[in-house]
C-alpha cells in the first residue's frame, strides 16, 4: 500500500503458491465438479490455522502483508486514479 516500497521474493523463499481465481463456469456451464460445503469449510479452517497467531488476535493484531505482482499493482493504481478523477 506504500508507494515506492517493494520486496522481491526469490523462488527458494516461496513455500507454496495457490491460485486465487479458479474457473468454475465457462459460458454459463460448469467446467469442474464443485466441492461439498463441508470440504470448503474444512479448507478454510485449514487456511485460518496456517495463519500466524499474531495476525488472528483481535486486540492489536499484526499487519498481514499481501504481495501484488507488478502487473496487478499497476492495475490497482490505474483503477484508484480513475475513481479519483
Amino acid at each position: 500500500m506504500e508507494e515506492g516500497i517493494s520486496r522481491t521474493l526469490h523462488h527458494h523463499e516461496i513455500s507454496e503458491i495457490e491460485p486465487l481465481l479458479v474457473e468454475v463456469l465457462r459460458e454459463g456451464q460448469p467446467v469442474c465438479s464443485l466441492p461439498s460445503i463441508e470440504d470448503i469449510r474444512e479448507s478454510r479452517r485449514t487456511d485460518v490455522a496456517r495463519l500466524d497467531h499474531g495476525v488472528k488476535r483481535l486486540i492489536s493484531p499484526h499487519v498481514y502483508h499481501v504481495s501484488l505482482s507488478e502487473r496487478l499493482w499497476n492495475l490497482k493504481r490505474e483503477l484508484v486514479a480513475s475513481v479519483r478523477k
